[in-house]
């Protein structure tokens, strides 16, 4: 048994500040969401101040904070004021403390007043569209020229953002219009989701369309002159050239359980659970992180990511490559979604890679 709260390490606390969003993507579990909850002040205060005792007790004199939603940034830009305060307060209590901020935004509401704040605290921006208009928002149709212009406000005030793509179906034979399209709008980063649901409504992206898109989009990475980073692509590379990545996906799900959802009301779950009917491990309003991480409910969670990673990916000719996939994408079966995906991009980025040298 994997005694993962003796394991000694550190929180990241995904706060879901609001569950209402302004968009409606039929992918996301808040599309069809009657829940409206907004995280109080108070319960944001205990969330910090209890991650902060358990990464101090831990040795690691730092936090990450991840705000996200529905739409975090309608949770109000006083409260993210205030917010910015309260971590100094426990700058006063633990010295030497460091806060990390991280927001995921769909960037329709982005202003100057915005960005100024986000700029001045040194938040990392991350702005969720999928590709060009046709392909992007699903029942947002529209929506594409707010944040593309909201994107070059970003760019402009040389902020440290970048996007997050969705990728679904619809991108199907996209990936030459989804790269000139991050070419035609200046953006430099990129972090890719495969579109995964757990509803039986055949919303999971297919792996011949993902395998596609991804092989495509590697070559026109790989082989263009544009600078420009992409999440997947860098830790793959890194792992074909035997670094290492701190990246939890490719970690053997030996990083399951270090980052946790905080809901309004304090419930905290696993990770970033895709689904209303999961299971909290517990309230933070009542408990502290200490003894959720110690919880039964935790440790069977870290178990079975870390048990099925051996049974099913130990003996695989990609496993010191893959290390297992997210274990959100993973099945009943033990098998991970994009299993089919990895067997055929993986090998062939290394071959590319290694044809290079």
């Amino acid at each position: 048994m994997n005694n993962f709260c003796n394991r000694g390490d550190y929180i990241t606390p995904i706060l879901k500040v609001t569950e209402n969003c302004n968009f409606s993507c039929d992918f996301c579990r808040y599309h069809l969401n009657n829940r409206k909850s907004v995280m109080d002040f108070e319960t944001y205060k205990t969330v910090v101040e209890k991650a902060c005792d358990y990464n101090v007790s831990h040795g690691w004199m730092h936090l990450n904070v991840i705000y996200h939603g529905g739409e975090p940034l309608l949770w109000g830009i006083q409260n993210f004021e205030r917010a910015i305060a309260f971590q100094n307060e426990m700058k006063q209590k633990y010295p030497g403390m460091s806060f990390i901020n991280n927001i995921q935004t769909n960037g329709s509401l982005l202003n100057q007043q915005w960005i100024g704040f986000l700029k001045d605290n040194a938040f990392h921006i991350g702005v969720s569209i999928d590709g060009p208009e046709e392909i992007n928002f699903h029942e947002n149709k529209g929506g594409n020229q707010i944040v593309l212009h909201n994107i070059q406000e970003l760019n402009q005030a040389k902020c440290n953002y970048g996007i997050l793509s969705v990728i679904t179906n619809a991108h199907k034979g996209m990936a030459d219009k989804y790269y000139d399209f991050l070419v035609e709008n200046s953006i430099h980063s990129v972090g890719l989701c495969y579109c995964i649901y757990d509803d039986k409504k055949g919303l999971t992206v297919d792996n011949d369309i993902l395998s596609d898109f991804l092989t495509k989009l590697f070559n026109r990475y790989y082989f263009g002159n544009y600078h420009l980073r992409i999440r997947e692509f860098e830790y793959v590379m890194q792992l074909c050239l035997g670094a290492t990545t701190n990246a939890c996906t490719y970690s053997n799900r030996n990083k399951c359980g270090y980052a946790l959802s905080i809901l309004p009301n304090g419930d905290v779950f696993f990770c970033d659970p895709y689904s209303f009917d999961t299971k909290a491990l517990g309230n933070i309003l009542v408990e502290d992180f200490f003894s959720i991480h110690c919880s039964k409910e935790l440790t069977t969670i870290i178990n079975d990511a870390t048990e099925s990673a051996r049974r099913e990916c130990d003996h695989c000719e990609i496993h010191d490559i893959c290390g297992g996939g997210c274990y959100r994408h993973v099945f009943s079966d033990g098998k991970n979604a994009f299993c089919k995906t990895f067997k055929s991009l993986y090998p062939y980025i290394q071959n590319t890679i290694s044809n290079r040298k």
